[in-house]
């Protein structure tokens, strides 16, 4: 069930690219992507043990997915939704609702581990891309600055020679 429910979810992350292509914009593929996302690693958390399972710790991704790809707003709407995912997981514990391994318990420890070391990676990459798009945006505002202060010297060395000019004609004006 488990190898189902992450099939759905990598193929939504394989059709992202395309989708984005195809539509021009990161509003839509963004947000459908958060959505699978926040809805798959919720059914995860429903059939590998909800809050004993690595799947809840991943809902953690869903908002700076959005953050990334989206926009301050959407993230915020994803973090809550997240964050009601998570809290409903937690709440059935509190009730006494438990949440079988749906999966032959010899796969445990792999699993596991496959789930906590994938989100370590994960976050890292999502880092990485940001801290590149941090880069190329203030290299970028870096750039328009030294272009901002050219062209200013050049306005400056023109209103120079435009008083010096008006200066000769004045004088000339006076004395002609």
């Amino acid at each position: 069930m488990g190898g189902g429910i992450i099939a759905v979810c990598s193929v939504a992350y394989g059709i992202t690219p395309f989708l984005i292509r195809w539509t021009k914009s990161l509003s839509l593929p963004g947000n459908l992507l958060s959505g699978i996302m926040a809805a798959g690693f919720t059914a995860l958390c429903l059939v590998e043990g909800g809050i004993y399972g690595h799947s809840i710790g991943w809902l953690a991704s869903v908002p700076l997915c959005a953050l990334l790809l989206v926009n301050h707003r959407a993230a915020l709407l994803w973090a809550a939704a997240s964050f009601l995912c998570g809290s409903a997981i937690v709440a059935a514990e509190f009730a006494g609702i438990k949440f079988p391994n749906t999966f032959d318990r010899r796969w445990l420890p792999p699993v596991t581990a496959g789930g906590y070391l994938g989100l370590i990676a994960f976050m890292f990459l999502l880092g990485v891309i940001f801290e590149t798009s941090r880069e190329r945006a203030f290299n970028g505002m870096r750039e328009a600055l030294r272009n901002l202060e050219a062209s200013n010297v050049q306005l400056v060395h023109l209103n120079n020679e435009k008083n010096e000019f008006l200066g000769i004609a004045a004088h000339d004006l006076k004395n002609p």
